[in-house]
């Protein structure tokens, strides 16, 4: 009996171990800051600024006087991965100089010529954080009625616009997030027209769903009807509404050439989805609006721009 009663408290011990899981274990939660910055670039400052007379006296913002204090602003911001717009093989050198100068020497570049046969035309620039992320399924997409080759769309026939993708995935805690950065059209139509092949991009380069930031100079107001705007609601989320944190009551980005605008219009953004809202958290939407000495002259934006970065927890 006593050996009975030994085998079946040997038993029911068997059966009350716990199993061992064999699957890997799940990432941490992971923090990263990301956004766009347009820089206003040297011939984009110099056409706005004869423009009008009046314009005359906004001179002191060249690129050559506020393009230090502009990367100084990158280094204060701290971001993982951003986009920069208006980029032109004349101004690489420049921004690659600058970064090594302000910013920590972990970043590296993704530029991509909108024109492979004019490089003054405004392009991307993707800058990110090599030690932190790598980077993966790069790729390129025009805003035309021929997306997968260079060319200008519909009504906006100055400037070829692109949209840079890629996938990055965090070194630490091996989190994946994809990153879209842009500068969309200024001309009506293809505003319009644009909007609906974003949408349909991101649906075939990120069918697995992973969390995706759009982001970029949209040319697109919220004070005002954006078709534009409009059809990306229907995809991704504004950041600015889904932040868990403290809400800016003011989004205004661009104060133009004097950088004084009053009430600044809100033009850039950051966009964000995923397959499933749980898989992140949005907890800071912030846009810098640091002022430096330009040119001697008097404190000023680095750029008609203000950059806007989000703090999102990947979960």
């Amino acid at each position: 009996m006593r050996n009975i009663t030994l085998a079946l408290f040997a038993t029911a011990v068997f059966f009350c171990v716990p199993s061992v899981r064999t699957s890997a274990a799940e990432p941490e939660p992971e923090r990263i800051r990301v956004g766009t910055y347009n820089m206003w670039v040297y011939d984009a400052r110099d056409y706005d600024f004869q423009k009008k007379a009046a314009y005359n006296v906004f001179k002191y913002r060249s690129w050559k006087n506020s393009k230090d204090s502009l990367f100084f602003l990158v280094n204060e911001m701290h971001p993982d991965v951003f986009v920069m717009q208006e980029g032109c093989t004349e101004t690489l050198n420049d921004v690659k100089k600058l970064m090594a100068k302000y910013c920590d020497k972990n970043y590296k570049m993704w530029y991509f010529m909108s024109d492979p046969k004019d490089g003054t035309k405004s392009s991307n620039i993707v800058i990110y954080r090599a030690d932190k992320f790598s980077i993966s399924n790069r790729s390129v997409f025009w805003l035309s009625e021929t997306p997968e080759v260079p060319s200008e769309g519909w009504d906006e026939k100055k400037h070829p616009r692109t949209c840079l993708c890629a996938m990055f995935t965090s070194k630490a805690s091996g989190r994946k997030f994809y990153f879209m950065g842009t500068h969309a059209p200024l001309k009506e139509a293809a505003s319009k027209a644009c909007a609906k092949i974003y949408v349909e991009k991101e649906k075939a380069l990120n069918p697995s769903g992973t969390v995706c930031i759009l982001t970029g100079d949209m040319n697109a107001r919220l004070d005002k009807e954006s078709p534009l705007l409009d059809t990306l609601k229907t995809w991704w989320h504004d950041s600015y509404d889904v932040n868990t944190g403290e809400k800016d009551p003011e989004r205004g980005t661009h104060y133009g050439v004097g950088g004084d605008a009053g009430h600044p219009r809100c033009l850039d953004y950051v966009f964000i989805r995923s397959g499933s809202d749980d898989d992140y958290e949005v907890v800071a939407h912030t846009v810098f609006r640091n002022r430096y000495v330009i040119g001697g002259v008097k404190p000023n934006l680095p750029s008609d721009h203000c950059p806007i970065m989000i703090d999102v927890i990947l979960k």
